[in-house]
């Protein structure tokens, strides 16, 4: 596979609604490279649509903008600049909505929509706008955004807070019933303390403590919370299972979720129909399983139905569900187990995040040098740009 020596971001599997970020290409086999502007630092799928921050904390998006997901006007198929968000030092992505953080400046932005059972949870924001001024005005640290399909997290002075579509209990309480759209929406404190990390699959949630306890709520139907259950719960709870594990990092698909540990292994536990979860046996589990075949991996990724390891050496490697070419090796194959992607070994990868029908991979990626926050005049609030232009159509 020829690729270009200077490239960062590659993309691979369905263009079909321009998540590829390339005019008129539809389908990708193999990864191809897509040029942006500036140096991207990191990456960031939804469900289609994808960001890219820059080593200046600006933020490019392309992709599906039915719901605003984009944070821009103009064309859904080029990576384009978000217009008012700036020394950005995070960005997340869920099915239709998109995050970003700030941490130095301690500000919070948000776009797009938020869906539930019944449709559109309110009319979503087309472009940015600043989140969490309230809840976090006396805030020390917010760490860390992740997002699931519908749902966020926030991880503010050692605080896990949500909001979002609260169906499943994802986001750690149950609405109040007359007011249950708008109380879900609500930025609020799960009422968690001495939380160092947050995670997310798609329906349901993580958190790990400073003595290093995972704790899990939200959707179980497929035993994607690990607990040995079920059942569903807007309670988080310890998941023994887990418990002096040295966990890592913890992600999750639709219906499975992967945890790294400090060792390089990793677990793996849920829905196994389309081996997700590299098995190599389509039996699901309530608990986590070690995937004997991984060693040395420094980070992982999910998909819907498939998955990623990047090991040590920078080498990708895939399995789980194989339509539209997401498992980067040119085929519409399920996986059953995790398997090298042969092109890997000659170009090393260091990020991956997927969607539901592509995937992103990012090269090199350059470092965030933010300029000196205290020397900025940050008062200004941010607007959109001034534009008559309507929403460009799909071509076909």
């Amino acid at each position: 596979m020829d690729i270009e020596s200077d490239e960062q971001v590659l993309v691979c599997g369905s263009g079909e609604c321009e998540q590829l970020g390339i005019p008129n290409v539809f389908n990708a086999r193999k990864p191809r490279l897509l040029k942006l502007p500036e140096s991207v630092t990191m990456i960031a799928c939804g469900s289609m649509h994808t960001l890219a921050l820059t080593s200046e904390g600006r933020v490019y998006s392309w992709g599906c903008n039915d719901d605003g997901a984009l944070g821009r006007i103009g064309e859904e198929n080029i990576p384009m600049l978000i217009s008012g968000v700036e020394f950005i030092t995070k960005v997340t992505a869920g099915d239709s909505h998109s995050i970003a953080l700030s941490a130095n400046t301690r500000k919070l932005y948000s776009w797009g929509t938020y869906r539930n059972s019944q449709g559109n949870m309110e009319i979503g924001h087309k472009f940015p706008i600043e989140i969490g001024s309230d809840e976090f005005k006396k805030s020390k640290l917010i760490k860390d955004i992740v997002s699931g399909a519908n749902h966020s997290l926030i991880l503010a002075d050692n605080r896990v807070y949500a909001w979002g579509d609260s169906e499943f209990g994802q986001i750690g309480r149950m609405p109040r019933s007359r007011k249950s759209i708008a109380h879900s929406l609500q930025i609020e404190s799960i009422g968690m303390k001495n939380i160092e990390h947050i995670y997310s699959g798609k329906n349901h949630s993580f958190a790990k403590s400073s003595n290093n306890k995972v704790y899990g709520w939200g959707l179980n139907n497929f035993g994607q919370l690990g607990d040995g259950s079920t059942k569903n719960t807007c309670v988080p709870h310890e998941i023994f299972e887990l418990r002096n594990l040295d966990i890592q990092y913890i992600t999750g698909g639709d219906n499975h979720t992967l945890a790294l540990l400090q060792n390089g292994r990793v677990l793996i536990w849920g829905r196994n129909d389309d081996y997700q979860l590299g098995l190599n046996t389509t039996e699901s589990h309530y608990t986590p399983q070690e995937i004997p075949s991984l060693t040395n991996v420094r980070k992982i990724a999910c998909g819907p139905h498939f998955n990623f390891a990047i090991t040590s050496t920078q080498r990708i490697y895939s399995w789980g569900f194989g339509d539209t070419y997401v498992l980067l090796n040119g085929k519409e194959k399920n996986v059953s187990m995790p398997t090298l992607v042969a092109w890997s070994v000659a170009k090393p990868i260091e990020e991956i995040s997927a969607g539901s029908q592509h995937v992103v991979t990012l090269m090199n990626p350059a470092v965030l040098t933010l300029p000196d926050i205290k020397s900025l005049n940050l008062k200004r609030k941010i607007s959109p740009p001034r534009s008559t232009n309507k929403r460009p159509k799909k071509a076909h």
